[in-house]
């Protein structure tokens, strides 16, 4: 899963980049807007329903402010989570 913001020009731009990494890597990537605090939440929710195993932040004011919230809500939907 990668999390942006598309309102963020800069991680508009990264986006492509992030796509072929992915490709060539031989993974999917599934792309996740997170626009406000309150998307942060499905979305993780989202990561574990759809059974993806890796996740992808873009450096953004929203997400650098919500890093911790991010790492505890993804621990919290861990499979392998005490």
């Amino acid at each position: 899963m990668y999390k942006h913001s598309l309102a963020n020009p800069g991680t508009v731009a990264a986006l492509p980049l992030v796509q072929q990494t992915a490709s060539a890597l031989g993974v999917d990537l599934v792309p996740k807007d997170i626009t406000a605090r309150d998307d942060i939440a499905d979305a993780i929710v989202a990561m574990a329903r759809e059974r993806i195993q890796a996740l992808v932040v873009i450096e953004e004011p929203l997400i650098i402010s919500n890093a911790r919230r991010i790492a505890e809500l993804a621990l919290q939907q861990s499979p392998t989570a005490p």
